[in-house]
Order: structure tokens, then C-alpha cells, then sequence
């Protein structure tokens, strides 16, 4: 299921969407929409391949805890608008 944060820089008034419930799973993605999703995923993990060379598996591991909980906090609505 691609990630919320991805989906919503996704057009909804495009191709890209066809519909989003308020559940954070409920999403149709039209093809080009799975296309773009495919697309944010693979260049995402080149990234992340990239910039972990050299890193230890420790190293490695410490690092992807550190930016989910980054993420996971910034995901987080606190009711502010942004």
C-alpha cells in the first residue's frame, strides 16, 4: 500500500487519484497513479542505497530507526495547519 505522506502530494484532480477515504488504507489509484507510486519507491530506494554506503548494518539500521521516527512525528496531525 504506498504511503500516505506519498499520496498526498499526489494530484487528486488528475489522473492520479480516484478516490481517498478518511481511513489512512482506503486509496483507488488509477494506473498512472501506481505508476508515479512505483516510480517514488524505486528512486527512493536507489537514495537510500546510495547514501548508506559504507555505513555498517548497525550503522544502517540506527539510521532508518532515527528517520521512521522522524517521519512518524511529522506525519503526526497536532491540529496545527501548515
Amino acid at each position: 500500500m504506498p504511503d500516505r505522506l506519498l499520496l498526498n502530494h499526489l494530484p487528486r484532480r488528475n489522473r492520479h487519484v480516484l478516490a481517498m477515504s478518511p481511513e489512512p488504507k482506503m486509496v483507488l489509484l488509477t494506473s498512472e497513479g501506481r505508476k508515479q507510486c512505483r516510480l517514488f519507491h524505486r528512486l527512493a530506494a536507489d537514495l537510500e542505497a546510495e547514501l548508506t554506503t559504507g555505513l555498517s548494518m548497525s550503522q544502517k539500521l540506527t539510521l532508518t530507526k532515527d528517520l521512521d521516527m522522524m517521519e512518524a512525528l511529522l506525519s503526526t496531525d497536532h491540529g496545527a495547519s501548515v
